[in-house]
């Protein structure tokens, strides 16, 4: 755990904490990868990519309703965040609300994030 060791070193290191959470969701320990992102939160440290990154866990657990507040909260710091624009979108399409989720898409799209356009092609038929 090279990501402990650092923040051993310098505990106020959010990046290091960032990198553990993001680490154990690739390792498919994603209760593990929610509680570093909950302690993040908790401590204060909280960054728009924890947020981010708690909403893709909840996701990961079908969480959805959960996973948009997440994006919320990311969005409240950065109403400009691509990332959490497209997946909070992807969230309200499989929360069945159409219309909000291409929104994101496409605000997501037009800030910059390319993955965002091939989303909107499959579930946006109707909408755009």
């Amino acid at each position: 755990e090279d990501f402990s060791k650092v923040m051993n070193l310098d505990p106020e290191y959010g990046e290091a904490v960032l990198n553990r959470g993001i680490s154990k969701k690739l390792l498919g320990n994603y209760e593990d990868a929610c509680q570093t992102y909950k302690d993040e939160i908790t401590a204060g440290n909280a960054t728009t990519d924890t947020y981010n990154q708690l909403g893709i866990v909840r996701m990961l657990f079908q969480d959805y309703h959960e996973a948009i507040v997440e994006f919320d909260n990311a969005l409240q710091l950065d109403s400009e965040n691509s990332d959490a624009l497209y997946n909070r979108g992807l969230a309200f399409i499989l929360t069945y609300k159409s219309t909000q989720g291409c929104t994101d898409l496409q605000q997501a799209y037009d800030l910059g994030n390319t993955n965002a356009r091939e989303k909107m092609t499959f579930f946006c038929k109707e909408n755009f």
